[in-house]
């Protein structure tokens, strides 16, 4: 787990929890605010990346499913 305003860990039992907690005022002026600011929304797409990978996987798994087929009796 990384300490300060993002933090994470990863547990095979709950998978990779992310927590993002407010900000310290003052700790960061000038130019280390620029790169803390970059750096904090570098990580949020990170996160919306894996987001995003999760939904086409959920998709692609539910088109699988749909495109199974179907036997059907003919008399």
């Amino acid at each position: 787990m990384v300490k300060g305003t993002i933090q994470w860990e990863h547990s095979p039992e709950e998978g990779l929890v992310v927590r993002i907690k407010p900000g310290m005022p003052g700790l960061f002026t000038g130019e280390t605010r620029k790169h803390v600011k970059a750096a904090r929304k570098e990580m949020l797409l990170a996160i919306r990346n894996l987001i995003d990978i999760a939904v086409m996987h959920m998709d692609a798994k539910e088109n699988k499913d749909q495109k199974q087929a179907t036997k059907i009796e003919v008399q």
